[in-house]
């Protein structure tokens, strides 16, 4: 019987030694978040990011993509970067790496291919306080939200009083400026309409809401008939560049592609094209296309550094696009957790370079190269 009873109590506490460590333990897993933790087993999805001043503001407005999702008005980002910076107008995989490189400007994070936040809980900027929302919210955090709004502080603005031609939807801000009436508000400083006046406030420069009463007008484009070439699913808008069949509207002052011949007229003090073809050639995604357009891709710069994290195995990296036309440029770093860290930035000229940089990374290095405005899928490293 003493034997029968010591052999139960051996195993309940082999089952209670079982039932211990089988257990995860929680917490952020993430090596760039601010509260990492190195026992954690199991994300929890505490991890913070405020120690980057990171403001991870979603997307409202109106518009939709083809491909990725909607971050501004006219402007989409991959799906799998969709944080926007609009001192950069570029695209970026972390609201981390959006903020680090936005000094002067607005993070803004796309979670739909039509456009808004969808159903995420927050908050929204209500003149100069913020206000909990269950869906439809503009901030994921209520800091966030308040340094939009102002902190609660007033913002001074001027009613432009000019007149000017603005297609339907959209009146004149400033000379030559136009903004929709969901995004009123201008900066100078920035050269973009903004949902708030706290939010155009902090761009910089002079802030002026839309003249309603001196709109009007149509929004005129020039089909563009020059030669050259792009890839399956763009259209040729000028001389070496080519924009998303979804976005075939080109305004050659910004060198930018938008959905509407409104969003490309607005603010463009140039000429606006329309896409109407891909040019003499289609191109393609094929792995010989991939094999061409990375050998385009040299290495300028791959070192260990300190100056970003402070860690001995931070790696920074610097690619130059040495072909003859615009190119968008890839750069994926491996982290010492085995996850790839990449970047992305878009339509580099002709010698010009991307640099990227990571955290606790294992020094294994990937780049890619694809035509300004591919639509061909980047490959996974």
């Amino acid at each position: 019987m003493k034997n029968l009873n010591k052999t139960l109590v051996l195993a309940v506490a082999l089952l209670l030694l079982i039932s211990i460590n089988g257990c995860d333990k929680k917490g952020c897993t993430d090596y760039d978040a601010c509260n990492y933790n190195t026992d954690a087993t199991k994300d929890d999805g505490s991890c913070d990011f405020s120690c980057y001043n990171c403001v991870d503001y979603l997307y409202q407005g109106s518009g939709s993509c083809t491909n990725g999702v909607i971050v501004g008005p006219g402007s989409c980002c991959p799906s799998d970067y969709p944080y926007f910076c609009s001192a950069t107008n570029k695209c970026y995989s972390s609201c981390k790496s959006a903020s680090n490189a936005c000094t002067g400007g607005t993070v803004t994070k796309g979670l739909s291919s039509t456009g808004g936040g969808g159903g995420s809980a927050g908050y929204n900027c209500n003149g100069s306080s913020c206000t909990y929302v269950s869906s439809g919210a503009q901030y994921s955090t209520q800091s966030a939200c308040q340094s939009a709004c102002g902190g609660g502080g007033t913002c001074n603005y001027t009613t432009w009083s000019g007149t000017g031609s603005c297609s339907s939807g959209w009146y004149p801000v400033y000379t030559g400026k136009c903004c929709s009436s969901s995004y009123p508000y201008y900066s100078t400083g920035a050269n973009s309409c903004y949902q708030t006046c706290s939010a155009a406030k902090s761009a910089g420069g002079s802030v002026y809401y839309i003249n309603t009463s001196g709109g009007g007008g149509t929004c005129s484009s020039t089909n563009y008939t020059g030669s050259g070439s792009c890839s399956s699913g763009s259209v040729l808008v000028s001389s070496g560049k080519c924009c998303p069949s979804s976005s075939p509207y080109y305004c050659s002052s910004k060198n930018s592609c938008f959905a509407t011949c409104a969003d490309a007229a607005s603010g463009c003090s140039g000429t606006v094209y329309k896409g109407t073809s891909s040019g003499s050639s289609g191109g393609g995604c094929s792995s010989s296309d991939w094999a061409t357009w990375n050998s385009y891709g040299q290495v300028v710069e791959n070192k260990y550094t300190t100056a970003y994290c402070g860690n001995t195995n931070d790696v920074s990296v610097k690619v130059r696009n040495g072909s003859n036309q615009q190119m968008d440029i890839r750069i994926c770093i491996q982290k010492v957790g085995g996850t790839w860290d990449c970047g992305l930035e878009w339509c580099k000229s002709s010698g010009g370079t991307m640099s990227y940089w990571s955290c606790k990374s294992t020094g294994s290095v990937k780049y890619y190269l694809r035509p300004c405005n591919s639509t061909c899928p980047f490959p996974n490293p």
